[in-house]
């Protein structure tokens, strides 16, 4: 059972957190919406922007709930992670953070860390999905469950015990990832572009189009990075050139593409007030966002999977 006590431990602590936190992300708030209203940053760099201001207010609170806790003799070993589009560093302007607390204990030990380290941030109004797990669930989860599994492709540190981050990620590429079983992972991979494109449309045609989850949108260009970080080891498109799978002009239009895409994104969140991925023709009488004149048409996606898998 969660030990709600600690909910508030932090700002119990520390009075003036909460305000100093909401001062610090109204501010950054400011500084996003100035590089929505810039055709040359609305995209990519304003979603790498917003990952590294969530990075300063986990990495402040990290060794304030690591003195709070230990004082208390409740501190345990744990490492907080990054997954998901924050693990890969790039946050939509109203996206949720998706976290990860990783121990080599077990997870009820942690949960009142998490709690006393996360609840100073959802006061705040800061939208964060978390789970507590531990190495050995973390990687029997992922032979069965495919977001579990892409996680751990995009596991990105963010403070603690890096032992237990690196032992996962041996792991991981020592089983999951590794020659015998990568077929499989792959197997995976296309069914769940097959059964996505379904649910959200197969045609990059479609003139209300889903620019997160249908046919060749961002969620397209995440599995290929997946597939080429668990067969080669790389995080991005122009690592695929050093290695000869790309050229590089190939590489400029697919990065091309993909700022575009995350320009659009930014767009449609701010013009919705929350997290929205849909490009409709539905007229909004709230928007007050800036003159969006695209200048980037994105290409038509090639084939993400040969033919004989």
């Amino acid at each position: 059972m969660a030990d709600t006590l600690n909910a508030p431990l932090l700002e119990t602590v520390a009075p003036n957190l909460l305000p100093e936190l909401k001062a610090y992300l109204e501010r950054h708030r400011a500084e996003l919406q100035r590089m929505l209203a810039s055709q040359s940053d609305a995209g990519v760099a304003l979603g790498r922007r917003h990952a590294k201001i969530m990075d300063g207010l986990l990495t402040a609170l990290y060794p304030a709930a690591f003195a709070t806790m230990k004082r208390q003799k409740r501190w345990s070993p744990v490492l907080l992670a990054a997954v998901g589009g924050y693990g890969r560093g790039v946050v939509g302007l109203k996206s949720d953070l998706d976290v990860r607390l990783l121990t080599m204990q077990s997870p009820e030990r942690i949960r009142p860390i998490a709690e006393a380290l996360l609840y100073p941030l959802w006061d705040a109004g800061v939208s964060i999905g978390h789970q507590v797990v531990n190495v050995s669930e973390a990687l029997n989860t992922a032979r069965t469950d495919l977001p579990t599994a892409t996680a751990l492709l995009d596991w990105r540190p963010i403070a603690g015990d890096i032992a237990a981050g690196q032992m996962l990620e041996e792991r991981a590429f020592g089983g999951i990832f590794s020659d015998g079983e990568l077929h499989g992972f792959m197997k995976r991979l296309e069914t769940e572009v097959v059964e996505r494109h379904q649910r959200f449309g197969a045609s990059v045609y479609l003139l209300e189009p889903d620019v997160k989850n249908g046919a060749g949108g961002l969620r397209d260009l995440d599995v290929a990075l997946w597939a080429a970080r668990a067969r080669g080891g790389v995080k991005s498109f122009g690592e695929l050139v050093r290695l000869g799978v790309l050229v590089p002009r190939e590489a400029n239009e697919i990065n091309a593409a993909c700022d575009f895409l995350w320009t659009l994104r930014n767009h449609l969140h701010h013009h919705a007030g929350r997290r929205s991925d849909r490009l409709t023709f539905e007229p909004r009488s709230s928007d007050h966002s800036p003159n969006f004149k695209p200048t980037v048409t994105p290409p038509t996606p090639p084939p993400l999977f040969a033919a004989n898998g």
